[in-house]
């Protein structure tokens, strides 16, 4: 409905298109949540099979419509609070203190996983982005080779006018 439309309703009306309007959303909110919710387990499946793809032949997987690949890999880091502080400090200390202080920094570590992150194209969307990617390739080399001509020329030239006199 239109924002002029608006001010023709009355408080009634107003009322109930914003009802109808949140009511919608929040199905839309409800739905998205549980497709995403779906997404998530089978990415938890096909993750591992890409990254063992990758290591072999590359981390693409075809169906019938779509192409899979990993938009980001997944990786495991570990993380110390205020880790180089304790470490200077233990350098610090007398030996029981530095005890203490070792156990407080193993205490605070924390190991966290980054998952891996999937992405899926149609074979439409792919093919447009993948020639639209080649087109650019090719009309960027296109122009740094007559950009490099040109220049060649303007030395050329230069030279030329030099030798001229002029």
């Amino acid at each position: 409905m239109d924002n002029q439309n608006f001010e023709d309703m009355t408080s009634e009306q107003l009322l109930e298109e914003f009802g109808e309007l949140d009511e919608a959303v929040r199905n839309v909110e409800y739905k998205l949540k549980k497709m995403q919710s779906e997404r998530a387990e089978l990415e938890k499946y096909l993750a591992p099979i890409l990254e063992k793809l990758d290591d072999t032949s590359g981390a693409v997987m075809r169906s019938k419509n779509y192409i899979v690949k990993i938009k980001r890999k997944g990786y495991e880091s570990t993380s110390r609070s205020y880790a180089k502080l304790f470490k200077l400090a233990l350098t610090k200390v007398n030996k029981a203190t530095r005890n203490v202080l070792e156990r407080a920094l193993e205490a605070t570590e924390n190991t966290y996983k980054v998952s891996t992150k999937l992405i899926a194209h149609s074979f439409d969307d792919e093919i447009t982005e993948s020639v639209v990617s080649n087109i650019f390739s090719i009309l960027k080399n296109i122009y740094s080779k007559i950009h490099e001509a040109f220049y060649e020329l303007k030395k050329g030239e230069n030279a030329l006018m030099k030798l001229a006199g002029g």
